[in-house]
């Protein structure tokens, strides 16, 4: 047993439903002082979901985004521009700024290839 995080009440905490992961994928926004160890009861989720608006799909990625390993910056450098688009598509679910990041170093290095392809004719 337990106690809820907003009104105190005793809980049994079998089930996963009312910590903060299940509020935030459900599209709601959890108190911002609420732990993830932190329970809601059912009579606390009820006035959540009937006082607030679902957040979209795409605002509750940013919030469960998840960083990938600097590895992938080898993908283009290797491969140049294939290896950024490959790089891009694989990881823009979890990290877009290092997807983005990747793609232009593959344009830059195909960039910085055909100048100097061409400067060598």
């Amino acid at each position: 047993m337990g106690e809820c995080f907003s009104c105190q009440k005793k809980i049994h905490i079998l089930t996963r439903q009312g910590d903060k992961k299940f509020i935030i994928r459900n599209g709601y926004i959890p108190n911002e002082k609420m732990a993830e160890s932190d329970k809601l009861c059912q009579s606390c989720l009820d006035e959540i979901k009937r006082t607030q608006t679902q957040v979209k799909t795409s605002d509750k990625k940013i919030s469960e985004e998840k960083r990938r390993s600097g590895f992938w910056y080898l993908l283009p450098i290797l491969f140049g521009i294939i290896g950024g688009i490959i790089a891009y598509f694989v990881i823009k679910q979890d990290d877009q700024k290092k997807a983005k990041n990747c793609l232009y170093l593959g344009i830059v290095l195909l960039i910085i290839d055909i100048v100097f392809g061409v400067s060598f004719l």
